[in-house]
């Protein structure tokens, strides 16, 4: 299914590692306590997901496609019938799993997907942006961030570190599959590994500068951190080693196509030297990506062009080079000031990123005493990591780097602020802040593109154990037919309302049932792998014409939970031609970034700019009708 970002909607009311004396906090650790202490995710009641099954189809199929599921459904949900024995079956996986569904999204969503990460599938977290302007203070604050993550990550392992919202618990488990894991590519379906489950966890990151990569110990081998000087040293000395780079820039093979990925992996670990290098970036705890400078970019927001260097680096002759895109999180640090994570989606959603960079910013604001004494000048240099690169693979290091200008050059990301009112207003018109804008988002895209537009937003589920993300249908017959009938002078601004209203309550009622688990998206996955588990055919209802339609969608809207500290998230679109829309709603304004991608070589269909125009506009259009309703006293 579809990739979600980093968005959290909520309402409720090869080298080996080496061989070293480390702390107990630096023991792989998983809060046990927490996750064990919250609910298992249920499975919903298979007649109720049929239902809305049929429900969620009206607005995205024709009638006689209609019609053919609905007798299909029948068929399926037959006493004794094949409905039935895969509902039973699922759970009694329930029963003995912690999670009945995620292990299948993260394998259908993310592990089987072969497009590139960048653009379609990582996320990032920027930081605001840093006032500096030499390479000595890209390397200070550098080390400051490498500490901040040292410093979560203790606090993570001694159980110190726990998120919850509104009182509620949220599951953990993303926060210890993040730090040293890797992505491994395969020409079908990738795999994961998590190096700090290992019995000698790893000690060190690994460092890329001018797209040459470094491994770097950033524990003593008595166990104690690096202080910030002789991080500082130590990454100075690999500025200085890579001001001429002598190595190819392999790091940009990970931005290709997983199966060609997967392909030239085979060849490239055939060769031990590679073999050993390769090992030492994918178990390292994180890759530090140590930026140079960046393109100009005309008519773009810092933000916005913040946003391009953190999702892509822009290009293979900037910093597109000097990323490793398989790691679970990497830490960009710009010689211009930009600053942030990017994570894996595959191991931990958008939000998991900035609850890490949250952690990390609040021990670097802190009061630290001054430390007495100077950095350890012998400590061992960082090792650079060798490649032997043979023909072969030098063409498919130039294939990518044209691969990876065609994404930039596709790629069209916009950000603007709302000033004009926020969610106070529109809970004085009675108004679901979200739900609002919700329903602007599908009437700016009917006018911009002159069709309906399928829409979904992503809630949480780490309520529950292991939890990732349900995908809600935003979209309903109600909320198509108060699109079509807004811009129509023949329809009464009474019947306008009305329809608008019951759009609201039908999104409010299925951000309920997502919340509780009970999406109907993550339902059908899950029957539908049962039905492989248990190697029987696959029921005509995931083959129907109609199963395809509902999830194909072409806008991914979700709310942006307000962060501290500044930190703006942003993912991007899954697929071509889908807007994926991310917005906050603050008190009197609210802030979107919006983006989509389109091979700019056969034209764009899609364009995000007058996207974010359409919903402004929109917006301003509803806020007039509601105020009309406020007037008559309704």
């Amino acid at each position: 299914m579809l990739r979600i970002c980093s968005r959290n909607l909520v309402k409720v009311g090869m080298l080996k590692p080496s061989k070293v004396m480390r702390p107990s906090a630096l023991l792989s650790y998983r809060n046990m306590g927490q996750e064990h202490g919250l609910p298992k995710m249920p499975i919903p009641p298979l007649k109720q997901t049929c239902e809305l099954y049929l429900e969620l189809l009206e607005p995205a199929v024709e009638p006689a496609e209609l019609q053919r599921t609905k007798e299909l459904l029948e068929e399926f949900q037959k006493a004794g019938g094949v409905g039935e024995r895969l509902q039973k079956g699922l759970q009694s996986k329930a029963e003995r799993m912690d999670n009945w569904l995620t292990d299948d999204y993260v394998t259908n969503a993310y592990m089987r997907k072969r497009k590139p990460l960048p653009i379609f599938s990582n996320m990032v977290g920027m930081l605001p942006l840093r006032n500096y302007t030499t390479i000595q203070e890209q390397i200070g604050y550098a080390a400051d961030i490498v500490l901040g993550l040292l410093d979560y990550k203790r606090k993570h392992e001694a159980g110190t570190f726990q998120v919850s919202i509104q009182g509620f618990p949220l599951c953990m488990r993303q926060h210890d599959d993040m730090l040293g894991s890797s992505r491994i590519p395969h020409p079908e379906v990738d795999s994961l590994q998590f190096y700090l489950k290992n019995l000698n966890p790893p000690i060190h990151m690994s460092v890329v500068h001018n797209g040459q990569f470094f491994k770097m110990d950033v524990y003593h081998s008595d166990g104690t951190q690096l202080s910030k000087d002789e991080l500082c040293v130590q990454m100075e000395r690999i500025c200085n080693s890579a001001v001429q780079p002598d190595q190819e820039p392999v790091g940009i093979l990970t931005s290709q196509r997983r199966d060609i990925w997967g392909r030239v992996y085979e060849d490239l670990i055939k060769d031990e030297t590679n073999k050993q290098s390769l090992y030492a970036i994918q178990s390292s705890l994180c890759t530090i990506c140590l930026d140079g400078p960046t393109p100009p970019v005309a008519n773009n927001s810092q933000c916005s062009k913040g946003m391009l260097q953190m999702l892509h680096g822009e290009g293979s002759s900037w910093n597109s080079i000097n990323r490793w895109f398989d790691k679970g999180a990497q830490l960009i640090v710009g010689v211009e000031g930009t600053c942030g994570l990017q994570t894996m989606h595959a191991v931990a959603d958008g939000i998991v990123g900035v609850e890490v960079l949250e952690c990390m910013v609040d021990y670097m604001n802190e009061e630290k005493p001054s430390k007495v004494g100077s950095p350890d000048k012998d400590l061992p240099h960082p090792q650079k990591l060798k490649f032997n690169i043979t023909p072969e693979i030098k063409k498919e290091i130039e294939e990518a780097k044209k691969h990876m200008d065609t994404l930039v050059r596709g790629f069209d990301l916009k950000n603007k602020v709302f000033e004009h009112f926020g969610k106070n207003l529109l809970k004085s018109l009675k108004t679901s802040p979200d739900g609002f804008v919700q329903m602007a988002a599908q009437l700016a895209y009917f006018r911009t593109h002159k069709q309906l537009g399928l829409a979904i937003e992503p809630v949480t589920l780490r309520m529950y154990r292991q939890g990732r993300l349900g995908l809600i249908n935003a979209t309903s017959s109600v909320s198509t037919a108060f699109v079509k009938a807004f811009d129509d002078s023949k329809i009464q601004n009474s019947e306008k309302l009305d329809l608008l209203e019951k759009a609201l309550k039908l999104h409010r009622r299925n951000i309920h049932l997502g919340l509780r688990g009970h999406a109907v998206e993550g339902h059908l996955l899950g029957l539908q792998m049962q039905a492989a588990n248990e190697k029987i055919p696959t029921p005509q209802i995931f083959t129907d014409i109609s199963y395809e339609k509902a999830f194909n969608f072409q806008m991914i809207a979700g709310q942006v939970t307000a962060f501290r500290n500044g930190i703006v998230p942003c993912s991007s679109p899954e697929d071509l031609g889908l807007y994926d829309i991310n917005y906050a709603i603050k008190n009197d304004h609210m802030e979107f970034l919006v983006s989509c991608f389109d091979y700019a070589e056969t034209g764009r269909e899609k364009n995000s700019a007058e996207m974010i125009q359409a919903v402004e506009d929109a917006m301003l259009d509803m806020k007039t009708l509601l105020e009309q309703r406020a007037k008559l006293g309704k």
